[in-house]
């Protein structure tokens, strides 16, 4: 009798026991197997060590909790450490976390992993756990008590929140960030606000919301933490200290009757939402030393009229989201209004919105120096005149000057507005228009929903077509580029839907991602063999690519793969094609098996994403960079490729089954993958009894433990159930390998 028919005779006995013995007692059969197997066998299988901190397994355990017990469920890492994922609902009192398990120290509590266990009264955490998740103890409403350990640098979004009952918290020196809401509506919370309504934790003051009238920070606070004083109405004034660095997201968001606030020197960045909804704000100075400004910074203060600075060069290099000046507001520069401004000559660029809203500006002198203009620099600038714009600058982003006085004028003169060579504004063209030789690129946006346009000739002097330069013309019917142009920018010709044709010359080597995107009418295209760069989704939605794709699923244009997304079965890439388009197969529910040339060297976003009956994919080594989204929701995916190539790496990290096309002596299953549960590089007596706990689970009606990755490793042969079969597979491959037969898995499967 075969060594790993022993085995399996040996489990079946176990299996047939579990009503007497329960489920946990085939642990020691599987033992006793494995001690059987050990006399003959040669050694493990074993892969090579992965140190990136991924998950490669999932576990549970449990500990005890109050009178009763309760069960942990944990994720295994490549490091050796353990994070805790979840815990059972209703365990109830006193819970200690173990400090390790299996050998392996617990290092972190993951997003969630206690949140509504609201029983339990008090948690216990070693001093190795290093991480608290988001919302990790959520409606805890029982919870007492807890003491965080000393090598926690941060605290999560809602960590402790709703914990109605918790009055006691431990929060070491350790700490640098704590995430908004961390700890709202506990009781702890409730006693900081009546001792100070300044509530501060190792410098970052994380609640204000109980303040009123006029407030000042006290100089040990460092930040202001992410909602301190969001909805505190009763907040007239603040005045922050030179010690903060930082004003986190909706630090004061719908603060309505907020009227005024000291910045210091000091704060380098103001979050995203920060001062959103400060209807009662009038005024506000930005210090010198701020850098960024986050999105809908100052949304909704409607009465900001008023905006000081010391420093233009530092204003022109803040990165801005958003512009205190943007709902409409005065530019004060050392306490004068600013009706004239000069750019200094040390400023290279003018940023992005930098005076977008402005309504002060009336005239503005841009020196030599500056060579770019961000997109809505001036942007709103409803007094802005005058502006000059030396020769220096080429680079004008998209509605730099847009609802200009200076903009109106030059339309009025000319519905073409070109500046140095650069074609910022057609919109208020109409019918058919031919650009002037003068202009050397159509600028990004420049005749954005110009639903009046109909015809337009581009002359040979063009170089570049910028980013959504046409899009929306829903009236363009026809379009001649000339062969000087270069590029086509992204979304170039973006739902122009009565656009029917286009010859693209010869001269145009890039088309930019969805460029002709939803043009519904275009059935004819003319692509010269000088394109080498197609961006993803660039003829979607276009009669003239259904008809390619009518000729052949795949549809290829100078060895660019643009679409496969009407692909069945099984499908090889031709050796021609060099590379894939990104979303090239996307949603293509039909592809179940498809082979990546070798040439090909990076596999985009989405490129296969949603194509859910996707089991096989072969990549070449010539892969080196496959997007993380490549292969999104496709939860039936093995990878073949070449062990130690990219592909291999990128399986490991996405917890894919990875299939190794390489080395015939040695199994062809990547022991990270298909049967490895456990994910410790090794086939094992552990896999097969997870195996058969998974299967025991099933059968008594339950769901298995296990992740979506485990349960593809533990399906081992591919029938979509885990079975008692697939622990049968699972030890006879450990068998026949210990035994010094090295069967592959497609050997092992066909027997």
């Amino acid at each position: 009798m075969k060594l790993w028919k022993k085995a399996v005779a040996a489990v079946t006995a176990g299996v047939l026991c579990v009503g007497s013995v329960g489920v946990t007692g085939l642990q020691g059969v599987l033992e006793s197997v494995g001690t059987v197997l050990t006399a003959s066998a040669e050694g493990g299988v074993t892969v090579r060590a992965d140190t990136k901190p991924v998950p490669v397994s999932t576990g549970t355990i449990t500990v005890r909790a109050g009178a009763g017990t309760a069960q942990l469920t944990y994720n295994v890492y490549a490091d050796d450490t353990i994070v805790i994922t979840n815990c059972e609902k209703d365990a109830a009192g006193d819970l200690v976390i173990p400090e390790e398990i299996d050998g392996k120290p617990v290092t972190g509590i993951g997003d969630s992993a206690f949140s509504n266990c609201t029983s339990l009264t008090e948690i216990t955490m070693s001093d190795r756990v290093m991480s608290i998740g988001v919302s990790a103890f959520f409606s805890c409403t029982s919870l007492e008590k807890i003491a965080i350990p000393d090598n926690v640098t941060s605290i999560g979004y809602e960590t402790f929140a709703n914990c109605t009952s918790l009055k006691e918290i431990t929060v070491p020196d350790s700490i640098t960030d704590i995430g908004r809401n961390a700890f709202a509506k506990t009781l702890w919370l409730t006693e900081k606000q009546k001792e100070n309504p300044l509530v501060t934790v190792n410098g970052i003051l994380i609640d204000g919301t109980t303040c009123t009238d006029s407030v000042t920070i006290p100089s040990d606070v460092t930040s202001i933490g992410d909602d301190a004083f969001y909805g505190c109405t009763s907040l007239t004034e603040i005045t922050i200290p030179d010690s903060v660095t930082s004003i986190g997201h909706n630090a004061f968001s719908s603060c309505t009757n907020l009227t005024e606030i000291t910045i210091p020197d000091s704060v380098i960045s103001i979050g995203d939402l920060s001062f959103d909804g400060c209807t009662s704000l009038t005024e506000i100075t930005i210090p010198d030393s701020v850098t960024s400004i986050g999105y809908w910074a100052f949304d909704s203060c409607e009465n900001l009229k008023n905006v000081y600075i010391s420093d233009l060069e530092s204003w022109c290099k803040i990165e801005f989201m958003d512009n205190p000046l943007s709902s409409g507001a005065n530019l004060y520069v050392n306490g004068k209004l600013t009706t004239e401004i000069t750019i200094p000559d040390s400023v290279t660029s003018i940023g992005k919105s930098a005076f977008s809203g402005c309504t002060s500006l009336t005239k503005i002198m841009i020196p030599d120096s500056v060579t770019k203009i961000g997109r809505y620099a001036f942007s709103g600038c409803s007094n802005l005149e005058e502006i000059t714009i030396p020769d220096s600058v080429t680079d004008i982003g998209s509605s730099a000057f847009g609802g200009t006085p200076w903009l109106k004028a030059r339309q009025s003169e000319n519905a073409l507005v070109v500046v140095n060579g650069i074609l910022i504004d057609g919109t208020t063209c109409a019918d058919n228009i031919a650009i002037l030789e003068n202009v050397t690129s159509i600028g990004d946006g420049a005749f954005y929903f110009c639903t009046s346009l109909k015809e337009i000739t581009i002359p040979n002097s063009v170089t570049s077509i910028g980013d959504s330069a046409f899009y929306g013309c829903t009236s363009l019917t026809e379009i001649t580029i000339s062969n000087s142009v270069t590029r086509i920018g992204s979304h170039a010709f973006d739902d122009c839907t009565s656009l029917m044709e286009i010859t693209i010359p010869d001269s145009v080597t890039s088309i930019g991602d969805s460029a002709f995107n939803l043009c519904t009418s275009l059935t004819e295209i003319t692509i010269p063999d000088s394109v080498l760069s197609i961006g993803g989704f660039a003829f979607y939605d276009t009669p003239w690519l259904v008809e390619k794709q009518k000729e052949s699923p795949l549809v290829v244009v100078n060895g660019i793969l643009i679409d496969g997304k009407t692909c069945t079965g099984s499908v090889v890439i031709p050796d021609s094609v060099t590379s894939i388009g990104m979303g090239a197969f996307q949603s293509c529910t039909n592809l179940t098996e498809i082979t990546i040339p070798d040439g090909v060297t990076s596999i985009e976003n989405w490129t296969f994403s949603n194509c859910t009956d996707l089991e096989k994919i072969v990549i070449p080594k010539s892969v080196t960079d496959i997007a993380l989204s490549a292969f999104y929701n496709d939860n039936r995916l093995n990878i073949y490729g070449y062990r130690n190539s990219f592909a291999e790496e990128f399986a490991k990290e996405q917890n894919i089954p990875f299939v190794a096309l390489d080395n015939s002596n040695t199994p062809s299953v990547d022991t990270t993958s298909m049967g490895d549960l456990d994910g410790d590089g090794v086939i094992s007596i552990d896999d097969a009894y997870q195996a058969l706990l998974a299967y025991s689970s099933i059968s008594a009606g339950g769901t298995p433990n296990l992740t979506e990755a485990q349960k593809k490793f533990a399906d081992v042969d591919k029938d979509g159930e885990i079975t008692i079969n697939d622990a049968f597979y699972i030890l006879r491959y450990y068998a026949e390998h210990s035994a010094g037969n090295p069967v592959s898995w497609e050997e092992l499967l066909g027997a």
